[in-house]
């Protein structure tokens, strides 16, 4: 996966605003709020309809489950969210995810 903030892929970002929103988990039928969150933070633009394919492949990927209906990363997400995506970015860019 990418390293700059800037080049984050669509799930790199679901998974560091899962990993910010940990106590709550998102809604899994609740693409638009996700979206719209992402986009404040994004350079570019990320549609719902491709939150929900990225989600799926996370899922699949077993970074993310479902908990009540409800996204939540997985030990294996948070291990790669920590390992992975966290140490390349800074304070002030990680400050910028958990705003649902």
């Amino acid at each position: 996966m990418n390293t700059a903030f800037g080049e984050l892929t669509a799930a790199e970002a679901i998974l560091l605003q899962l990993y910010a929103t940990e106590s709550k988990g998102l809604e899994r039928t609740h693409y638009e709020p996700l979206a719209d969150s992402l986009n404040k933070i994004a350079s570019r633009r990320i549609r719902p309809a491709a939150i929900r394919a990225r989600a799926s492949e996370l899922q699949r990927q077993n970074l993310i489950s479902i908990d009540g209906g409800r996204y939540q990363l997985s030990p294996r997400g948070i291990e790669f969210v920590e390992s992975d995506i966290a140490p390349k970015l800074t304070d002030e860019e990680l400050g910028r995810f958990g705003g649902v």
